[in-house]
């Protein structure tokens, strides 16, 4: 793993831990056993290992929705495939989950670009995908954007909620989700 890699592993472990505040680059640069100036050669302070953190993150869940843009099957199916990869994500990495959704909810002295694009530019892309199945009348006639932000806001708030109570899980998550979305409609 290249130092990159490593320090936004550590890094991410210890934000999940501690918070981002509490977090120093000295902790970080320790628990990855590297020296502190190992990690200024990578980033110039904490708030932009954190940017790293949600650009890797972002990139991630883009590229699931660009793949299932441009797949031939109905949004039902392209919503419950992108929800399966991104919970999947959030399962198999739950300190990443952590990160996430304590991180984006702060707000900052200084906007994070990442961040920004995690919270703004994903609803765009679903968004898209919203106004293509209403062309193809696979939907009624709605707000894309609207939509597409409650969708996004309602999968944060949920994995919140998986992240803070072992009582829910994140295939019963996507289920419950896509049986509210669909309610009423058959298959």
């Amino acid at each position: 793993m290249n130092k990159r890699e490593l320090i936004r592993r550590t890094a991410i472990e210890i934000i999940a831990e501690e918070g981002y505040y509490n977090t120093k680059v000295q902790i970080i640069a320790e628990q990855a056993e590297i020296a502190v100036g190992t990690v200024y050669n990578y980033f110039s302070n904490k708030e932009e290992i954190l940017n790293y953190i949600f650009k890797v993150e972002f990139d991630k869940r883009l590229d699931i929705l660009k793949r299932l843009k441009v797949e031939a099957i109905s949004f039902k199916e392209k919503l419950n495939l992108f929800l399966e990869e991104h919970f999947q994500e959030l399962e198999t990495n739950p300190a990443t989950t952590s990160v996430l959704v304590q991180e984006s909810q702060l707000p900052r002295k200084h906007s994070l670009k990442a961040v920004d694009d995690f919270i703004n530019e994903l609803p765009e892309l679903l968004a898209e995908m919203i106004e293509s199945a209403k062309k193809k009348k696979e939907i009624r006639d709605v707000n894309s954007s609207l939509i597409a932000n409650a969708i996004f806001y309602t999968i944060r708030g949920m994995a919140s909620k998986v992240v803070l109570n072992e009582n829910y899980n994140f295939d019963q998550t996507k289920e419950e989700l896509m049986n509210l979305l669909w309610c009423g409609v058959k298959n």
